[in-house]
């Protein structure tokens, strides 16, 4: 009897054991410097141990709460996806991921400016994917950042030391702040990319790291 009263009682206690909440962080978001726009803006969220089917509230400059899920987020890996926000107030707005299993993020903060800063070149905040596979095949390279230009070439120095200038039907979905280049990354190693604008100005170089698959 005292061996089946001990057997019920571990069976109860596993029973109780659950595994812990995961820990999701964001480390950055791109564009890293937006300003307040009329129109809602395309934001890539940057982190780690995202899941499927999270959701990600966002607190604006006046207390408010928006929360983004399901259809919301777009384009979801583990360390990113992207959401619309409107941005129509200038202030700090914080972001929180939420996970399907109760994992909460800490709150990450982006500051939002009333207006551009004096520099008018284009600048490079991030790329999605920051580390891609090697492929004979194009890929597309989501690029973040700000004061791009219609007409814009991206400049992609591979390991060896070759460049690539991405123009016309390889580069896509221009915004001032976003845009899609396709490249063939067929040399493992890091590449360096940089933006020039029609204008001849050149954005900052942002390296991009290409593995096996």
């Amino acid at each position: 009897m005292h061996t089946k009263l001990m057997t019920i009682a571990v069976t109860l206690s596993m029973a109780l054991v659950t595994s812990p909440a995961s820990t999701p962080r964001i480390t950055g978001i791109a564009p890293s410097s937006p300003v307040v726009g009329p129109a809602p803006q395309q934001l890539t969220v940057l982190g780690e141990g995202f899941m499927r089917g999270l959701s990600l509230t966002v607190t604006l400059p006046a207390g408010t709460t928006q929360v983004f899920k399901d259809m919301d987020v777009q384009s979801q890996e583990e360390a990113s996806f992207r959401v619309t926000v409107a941005l129509a107030a200038p202030g700090t707005y914080n972001f929180v991921v939420t996970n399907t299993d109760g994992g909460v993020s800490q709150p990450f903060g982006l500051a939002v400016a009333a207006t551009l800063p004096a520099a008018s070149g284009p600048v490079i905040d991030g790329l999605t994917p920051s580390k891609a596979g090697k492929q004979t095949q194009p890929q597309v390279i989501h690029v973040d950042g700000k004061r791009f230009v219609q007409g814009l070439v991206m400049n992609l120095t591979d390991p060896t030391g070759n460049v690539t200038n991405l123009s016309g039907g390889a580069i896509t979905n221009v915004t001032q702040n976003a845009f899609d280049a396709s490249a063939v990354l067929a040399v493992e190693g890091e590449y360096m990319v940089t933006v020039t604008n029609p204008d001849g100005q050149v954005s900052n170089a942002v390296n991009l790291s290409v593995r096996l698959l």
